[in-house]
């Protein structure tokens, strides 16, 4: 079992993205949930935020309709704080969206 240190953060520049777009900021601080990150991103990501010492921890694919990949939790921050908020929202948004077109 993991356990996690309560209202332990760091500090995540944001790369232009969909998320910087959505929270409107160079830098956020976002909870320290995981010991790893990404080393290389995968075909078609492209770097949305990255640590301090260079550790990528949010990914996303432009050419889709939301998808968005952070290393941390923002499903239990939401009602913490503005930005996993966001972030959240613009999730539920997209599934409703995409439940919409699928139904004609």
């Amino acid at each position: 079992m993991v356990v996690w240190e309560k209202d332990v953060k760091h500090k995540l520049k944001l790369h232009p993205s969909r998320l910087k777009n959505l929270i409107g900021q160079d830098w956020i601080e976002v909870p320290s949930a995981h010991h790893q990150g990404v080393a290389v991103n995968g075909a078609d990501l492209i770097t949305a935020g990255r640590t301090e010492d260079g550790v990528i921890e949010a990914v996303e694919r432009p050419d889709y309709p939301f998808l968005m990949a952070v290393q941390w939790h923002p499903e239990r921050y939401y009602n913490k704080d503005s930005i996993n908020r966001v972030i959240m929202l613009e999730f539920i948004k997209a599934c409703c969206d995409h439940q919409a077109e699928k139904n004609g």
